[in-house]
């Protein structure tokens, strides 16, 4: 049983829980988390008979079992634990033959101890090869011809692999199988025996207590098989689900080990753990290496500038310039000039040479935003670059090369473009190469909360912000965000400027937030209370607004912007 730390400071670290282990900000802690969101004593991970139990230990800011705050729960494999800014995976074991790092609580930087896995009991690295061996021992306990592992899909009732053998007797027969009893297994858990004109056993395999899949053997015998052999095959299905649910889980160790390698290697500014996030990191990784074009698509505010950046740092090119453009922001009649400068004398103005953006990309990336907004002409004219690799200066006689990459982003439907005859097909095939999709922020809300955090530790500091209140939180988890994660930094950074607490709370939020989630005289009678707890401390200070804060337990900064957002 592991904790492995995925994000924040001790991202890479492996953590073991002999019988508690606490989690908190200080060297008293046995992980001790450098991070201002991070109580002292955050969260402890305790050994009990009914398994391994997380629990909040008071802190401030809460702690969160896969992304919903928790203050107390029994940990299952594969829970996301998240503290501050820091994200942890619980394993409920380690992988066979593996050692498990075991932390001191005086030094975190290595390892003091190790402790090994049995190798005997290690299991075969390749799930065909288990399911190989599964079906070999059904030919020596049980007299069957035939016998197959049938394994269905992970949501669904139907099969999607199935690993058959027959014996030499049953060669030169089809090996067809009568789906109708393998499905009543799948369905009701129930193994089966059938002698009406084969002799058929069926039983089902649970792996980590789901139904996964069926065993199933027969003989052309309608004797062949009776409720003896019925059971052996349930015995070796109880233990054959139990292997392949842990082969299941070796698996699920080395992909997320490679996940998490890619993701390592990949120098991003996002934030996001959902699946949708780690399908946009799992594509950038493996396409920044090329030099393909690239265009990514997304609604304003979802980040696809962070991701052309993310493309740029894990390219070839990441010690070249990445050079932006947003074709939506330039005058019409300096479009030319901005992407392939002039000389001097081309026009009006033109008092010298000047480089253009894709000059001044050589042998980087030019990263092209709002590409839907090109004219025409301009179309043509990066066309020309992209097919030739060259180009010329407005009003220039040399040919310049064009060693760039593009990448290029938009929030309009450019398929709609081309059908308008607004946006050249030939420069939109030139141009997506590969696609990549960036989600609007109310297809991963699981990912607010890191963002939360991230942009309180952004604008907080600087306000005595550390913090938000869980009806807070529940708000901004509920609201559509058109304007997706720009506009969610955008609110976070307004709730830490008028909060009047070390935690934002629910009236520091936009009215577009809580309307109609909150009593509609709540600001009202939340307002009066602190305006009457503040009279009442500043009463008994004799003025001394040091004191008053000192009586209210806050700081004086909290104070004085308390009392400017009441008008006192």
């Amino acid at each position: 049983m592991r904790l492995i730390a995925v994000y924040g400071p001790l991202r890479g670290s492996v953590f073991t829980v002999d019988t508690e282990l606490v989690l908190g900000r200080g060297t008293g802690n046995d992980i001790d988390l450098e991070d201002d969101l991070v109580s002292r004593r955050h969260c402890s991970l305790k050994a009990e008979d009914r398994g391994i139990v997380l629990r909040d230990l008071g802190s401030r800011n809460g702690t969160l079992l896969n992304d919903a705050p928790v203050s107390e729960a029994v940990l299952e494999h594969g829970d996301r634990i998240t503290a501050g800014s820091s994200t942890f995976i619980w394993e409920a074991r380690c992988e066979a033959g593996e050692a498990v790092p075991v932390f001191s609580r005086e030094k975190r930087s290595r390892p003091v101890t190790t402790v090994k896995v049995d190798r005997s009991r290690a299991i075969h690295p390749h799930t065909g090869q288990l399911q190989a061996r599964i079906l070999e021992h059904i030919f020596k306990t049980i007299p069957a011809k035939r016998a197959a592992v049938l394994l269905k899909a992970k949501d669904g009732d139907e099969f999607i692999s199935g690993t058959y053998r027959q014996t030499a007797a049953a060669e030169g027969r089809a090996f067809t199988i009568d789906r109708a009893i393998p499905h009543t297994v799948l369905r009701d858990g129930l193994p089966i025996l059938s002698n009406d004109n084969d002799s058929i056993i069926c039983a089902p395999l649970i792996a980590r207590g789901a139904n996964v899949g069926v065993l199933y053997a027969d003989t052309p015998d309608p004797a062949g098989l009776d409720t003896s052999h019925l059971e052996l095959l349930l015995d070796i299905a109880l233990i054959g689900g139990a292997a392949l649910g842990e082969m299941g889980y070796v698996e699920w160790l080395e992909s997320d080990r490679r996940r998490l390698t890619d993701e390592s290697n990949l120098a991003h500014e996002m934030a996001g753990n959902s699946p949708a996030m780690e399908e946009v990191y799992r594509l950038i990784a493996k396409v920044a290496p090329s030099d393909s074009n690239v265009l990514i698509l997304g609604e304003s505010g979802t980040g696809k500038e962070l991701a052309a950046r993310a493309i740029h740092r894990s390219s070839l090119r990441k010690d070249a310039p990445f050079v932006a453009v947003n074709c939506g922001a330039i005058p019409e009649s300096l479009r030319e000039s901005e992407l392939f400068g002039h000389d001097k004398g081309a026009f009006t103005g033109a008092t010298s040479d000047r480089k253009g953006k894709i000059e001044m990309a050589g042998g980087g990336t030019l990263f092209l935003d709002e590409l839907g907004e090109l004219p025409p002409p301009l179309q043509a004219m990066l066309l020309r670059v992209i097919q030739q690799r060259e180009f010329e200066r407005v009003g220039g006689k040399r040919t310049l090369k064009a060693n760039i990459r593009i990448v290029a982003a938009t929030n309009r439907n450019l398929d709609e473009a081309v059908h308008k005859g607004l946006f050249r097909h030939d420069l939109l095939f030139r141009l997506r190469v590969i696609t990549i999709r960036m989600p609007a922020l109310r297809e991963r809300i699981e990912d607010i909360p890191l963002l939360v955090t991230k942009f309180i530790a952004k604008y907080g500091s600087g306000n005595g912000v550390s913090g938000i209140t869980p009806q807070a939180l529940d708000l901004l988890k509920s609201y559509d965000w058109p304007g997706n994660v720009r506009e969610l930094e955008n609110v976070i950074e307004r709730g830490a400027v008028i909060a009047s607490s070390d935690l934002i709370q629910a009236e520091d939020l936009p009215q577009e937030l809580t309307e109609g989630k909150l009593p509609g005289r709540m600001f009202d009678q939340v307002n009066n209370t602190k305006r009457l707890a503040a009279q009442r401390a500043l009463h008994e200070a004799g003025g001394n607004k040091s004191e008053a804060a000192r009586l209210l337990g806050i700081s004086l900064r909290h104070l004085q912007r308390l009392l400017k957002n009441l008008g006192e």
